[in-house]
């Protein structure tokens, strides 16, 4: 990775699609400079969707409520891969940095949305109404 120079000039690649072969990440444009924004972007994105999960007024369903956990959060999953990839095999003072930051805030976010659910345990209802759906098939309650 380079270091960055006017980082907020240049487009953030981890929030961009990747459109290399086999999905993979464009190495040579990000920076250190981009995770953080990029992090604080898609822990936003995922707590609007879990909030949107528990918030539906539709009734609790292995569709809308386990699909879509599952589906949500795509975005924080691929950049908190990348980063980890990164920091597993790349070393310096700079990354090591931006990696004890991110992991104090992701804690405390990861701590934060734990007590939220279970102080109004809407996601919880969710999916215990959505595995004693009658709807649900034997295969697919087993996902669960």
């Amino acid at each position: 990775m380079r270091s960055p120079s006017h980082t907020e000039d240049i487009l953030n690649p981890l929030l961009q699609s990747w459109d290399l072969p086999y999905g993979l990440p464009p190495f040579r444009q990000v920076v250190l400079a981009h995770f953080v924004p990029a992090f604080d972007l898609a822990l936003q994105q995922h707590r609007t969707e879990i909030d949107a999960i528990a918030a539906q007024a539709e009734a609790p369903s292995f569709d809308n409520t386990l699909i879509a956990l599952d589906a949500s959060g795509r975005l924080l999953d691929r950049i908190t891969l990348l980063f980890h990839n990164l920091t597993a095999s790349e070393t310096s003072k700079d990354l090591l940095a931006v990696q004890l930051h991110m992991d104090r805030w992701l804690r405390v976010w990861l701590h934060t949305r734990a007590r939220a659910a279970l102080r109004d345990n809407a996601i919880a209802h969710r999916i215990t109404l959505s595995r004693t759906s009658t709807h649900v098939h034997l295969e697919t309650t087993r996902l669960c």
